[in-house]
């Protein structure tokens, strides 16, 4: 019973954007299970808590909270909830100049959605998305046009089976994805903050 008040306090805070009282009541629920020894959803929780750090600008407690949630959704297999708290580190190994750890991770979710999830477009897009803000970040002109290039594509082609008949522009695809590079370019902050949302829903 007072593990469900703590959530439902948590998951509250959360979705009204106090991240330090989310945070507060998210440590408190998990110190919780982790006391009774209670395995289930503890990953979740670390994911949850890693995100309210993330937005809160603490990379160090983010990063370390991210890697508990994916060591265990690797484990379990978890992967459609590994992919996006996966791109979420990776936001946070920029934030904290791990160029080199960031880039080995997006490849690992890459290869995660390719073997597991059909190539999935929508899990593809996250990835480029960081992919581009990792070669931006670390200056890595070659690299970034090249997935600029794969990014746009994807985009396109999922925003042509979502939407029959609508055209991208092909003439200037830059100004298409601009709001996207402004986000990514802008890492990690803007990144963790519109991707939140991911995490309101537990």
């Amino acid at each position: 019973f007072f593990g469900e008040i703590l959530f439902l306090l948590s998951r509250s805070y959360n979705q009204n954007g106090e991240d330090n009282e989310a945070l507060k009541y998210s440590e408190k629920l998990l110190n919780l299970l982790e006391n009774k020894n209670i395995k289930s959803g503890t990953e979740t929780w670390y994911a949850q808590i890693g995100a309210s750090y993330a937005v809160l600008n603490n990379n160090q407690n983010a990063e370390k909270y991210f890697e508990k949630s994916i060591e265990i959704y690797k484990k379990t297999k978890n992967y459609n909830n590994a992919i996006p708290t996966m791109v979420s580190l990776a936001a946070t190994k920029i934030g904290l100049t791990k160029y080199q750890e960031a880039e080995n991770i997006l490849k690992e979710a890459e290869n995660f959605n390719f073997n597991y999830h059909g190539d999935d477009p929508g899990f593809k897009i996250q990835i480029y998305s960081m992919y581009l803000g990792l070669y931006a970040k670390s200056n890595k002109i070659n690299e970034f046009n090249e997935i600029l290039v794969k990014f746009y594509s994807t985009t396109s082609d999922h925003s042509k089976g979502m939407f029959p008949g609508y055209n991208v522009p092909t003439d200037n695809y830059i100004s298409y994805i601009a709001p996207t590079i402004d986000l990514i370019i802008n890492l990690p902050n803007k990144w963790h903050q519109k991707n939140a949302t991911f995490f309101k829903m537990f």
